[in-house]
Order: C-alpha cells, then structure tokens, then sequence
C-alpha cells in the first residue's frame, strides 16, 4: 500500500504497549508494522518518529485481526509521563493541572503531533478534550480511546486521589464494551458524543498535584530547574507559556516561571545560556499573534490589546507602530487589500 507523506508524527514510545496484544493474538508484530511501513525495531525505541497517520491504521489493524475494539484503551492505559522524554516528565512536575496545557501545547507544535490538546471550562465541568487533524483520511476511533486512557493515567498520575472524572465522552457512536472502560475510568461513558473528552469539575484545574503534597517545594524547584536547563527548545516552551498567560495580563517573566515552577531567575538563567532574553520571546510573540488577530480575526483593536495582555490599546498601538511602521488599523486595511 502507498505511504501518506510524514505531515505528523508520534513517538514510537506510544506504540510499545502493542506488541503483547498482537503475540497474544498470535499476530506477528513485524509483518504487521511493515505493512503501513513502521520498522519492526520501533517496538525496542522510545524516540522514533513514526508517520501517525500509519500509526492509527496499525492501531485499526491490530482491533480488527485481534476482534477488540478496545485496543487503545488497553495501550493508553500503560502510558507513563516518564516514558515521554523531558516534556512528560516536566509535565509530571507541575503543582496543577492548569500548568500542563502549555507544555501540551509545546509538544503538538514543536513535534508536529497530528491531535490538538483543548481545555473547555465552564460554570460546572471542564473538558479536557482532542482535535485529530487526520481524521479525514483515517479512522481515529483508537488513538481517541489511547489518548483518554492515557491522560486519565497521567491526571491520575499528577492529582492522586484527588482526581475523579464526572464522565467520559467518545465520539464513536458503535457499542463497545462499556463495562471495560467504566471499571477503568470509574464514571459514565456517553457514546455518540460530538467530542472526545474527559469531563471533570473545574476545581481539579487549580488543585495541588499529589507531588507537591509530598515533596519539598525547594525539591521541586531544583528538579523542574535541572530539566529546564536539558531543554534544548527552551524558546518555544516559554513562548507557549507567554500565549497561554497572555490573555490575564500574566505574560511576565515572574508568572511564566510560576507557572513552570521555577523562581524567575532560574528562568532567565535558562534563558541566558542560550543567548536569549524573556523581553525579546515576549516581543516576539505579541508581533506575531497581533497579526494573526488583526488578518484572521474581526476583533476590535482594543480586545487584541487586551488579548495580548496590554494595559490600554495606546500602549499597544504604540509597540505595534514599532514593530511594523504603522498602526494596528492601519497595517489591517493594508493586510486585506494585499489579500
């Protein structure tokens, strides 16, 4: 069969947890894999980059030969944050739920993921919930069962008891065995749904990880501090971290390394090894998302200054002419009329 060109990927650490469903079916694991061009020695690595749209078809495979439609639910629930290089463990480290959705967010765009990461919070849940930008030429219904067993195992990994789901939505409308999933998940499970989600109460987004509760915060600090200064896109992890605070007027360098988990001069140590300053990340984001607010947005000039974390749209207005030789409104006419 013809290869779909590699546009995204996943490690080949998430598809270890395959090769006991397929010797337990008496499935061979290298013929399998060859067939959507995998190599058989993607099984023994953790970092391998594998074409996800393959991966998903080798995941559809493995349910129909093996007749469980459960084969990634049994996959995601032997995910584990420290098998996931140094963004699963950074993850790993942070105080609260809320702190992760940046380094999620990291991870899809610097290692070309084919599934966004959301968060939707209302009055009385929160939906933790996935975009597949291969559905269109692929089956998802697995890596959506894979992905909410995995981050069930990882919140559960970061909260401890705390963490308790109010239910579970799956987008594929077939009957499954419910009683599976329920057992695990330990709430109701709604097929047919228009999203794929874990629904929790919105109190567990701010709620202290279970590592916090037992390990010195000076601990802490020092183990986030040391996988910070292995990171070597420091950049863009900060820069996900500015987009994300952005909005609140957080986007400082005191927040951003609250947020991590670090004392802001351990950020700017991190920062200053490799040549670059928070002021010039924080420059370069708001440049960048100004213009993609102003050329795909109807917003008002005042709500992308506050967007961007501006006190007033003077202040804003005034950076932006810097930067582009113009005012915002100004640079949008001319934006629309070269389009």
């Amino acid at each position: 069969m013809s290869e779909i060109p590699p546009k995204y990927t996943v490690t080949s650490v998430f598809l270890k947890p395959i090769r006991k469903i397929l010797l337990d079916n008496l499935i061979d694991p290298a013929r399998l894999l060859a067939k959507y061009h995998i190599p058989a020695n993607a099984l023994q690595q953790d970092d391998m980059e594998i074409n996800h749209y393959n991966f998903a078809n080798v995941l559809n495979e493995t349910a129909r030969l093996s007749g469980d439609d459960l084969v990634g639910f049994l996959m995601g629930k032997e995910f584990d944050l420290s098998n996931c290089g140094l963004a699963g463990v950074l993850i790993s480290k942070q105080s609260m739920l809320f702190n992760i959705y940046p380094i999620i967010n990291y991870i899809f765009n610097a290692q070309n993921r084919g599934a966004k990461h959301k968060l939707k919070v209302t009055t009385s849940h929160a939906y933790h919930y996935m975009d597949f930008l291969i559905d269109d030429v692929v089956d998802c219904d697995q890596i959506a069962l894979l992905t909410l067993a995995g981050y069930h195992n990882a919140f559960r990994q970061l909260l401890g008891e705390s963490w308790q789901l109010q239910k579970v939505l799956i987008r594929n409308p077939k009957v499954i065995d419910i009683s599976r999933l329920q057992q695990y998940f330990n709430c109701p499970i709604l097929l047919g749904q228009d999203m794929d989600a874990l629904v929790f109460s919105p109190n567990l987004i701010y709620q202290d990880s279970s590592l916090v509760t037992f390990t010195s915060d000076r601990k802490l600090k020092m183990e986030i501090a040391a996988i910070l200064h292995e990171f070597d896109d420091i950049d863009g992890l900060v820069i996900k971290y500015i987009e994300y605070l952005m909005p609140a007027g957080k986007a400082n360098k005191a927040e951003v390394a609250k947020s991590l988990g670090v004392h802001a001069r351990v950020l700017q140590n991190c920062l200053q090894e490799r040549g670059l300053s928070f002021k010039s990340l924080l420059t370069q984001t708001r440049q960048t998302q100004a213009k993609k607010l102003l050329t795909e947005t109807n917003l008002t000039i005042d709500d992308i200054a506050y967007a961007l974390g501006y006190s007033s749209i003077g202040i804003f207005s005034r950076a932006f002419v810097s930067w582009m030789g113009c005012s915002p409104l100004k640079w949008r006419k001319q934006s629309k009329a070269n389009n």
